[in-house]
């Protein structure tokens, strides 16, 4: 996991860049290839535009070689800008309207 503890630090939004690594038990570097592809999980992406300060996390720059896939009744969307993130209001049970 990781967190990055503040939102919109004098009005500006944080970007944290991370380069994620996998080492086997010996402690050989694992990577990735065409038939053994990694998942990677960005997962609980909290969004409340309109409440509570409004604002969103959200994943972006991602590299060519690497794929989005979409989870089945998530808000989290490629938005217009480019990054991923909802545009609803999720973090205080509001939902879609």
């Amino acid at each position: 996991t990781a967190f990055i503890g503040t939102n919109r630090v004098n009005g500006k939004d944080v970007k944290t860049r991370l380069t994620i690594k996998f080492f086997d038990a010996s402690g050989k570097e694992v990577l990735p290839d065409k038939d053994s592809p990694f998942a990677y999980a960005l997962s609980s992406l909290n969004s409340s535009l309109t409440n509570k300060g409004g604002h969103a996390e959200f994943v972006s720059d991602f590299r060519a070689n690497n794929t989005f896939k979409y989870i089945n009744g998530s808000y989290v969307k490629k938005q217009a800008d480019g990054k991923f993130y909802s545009p609803e209001d999720i973090d205080y049970g509001t939902g879609p309207s």
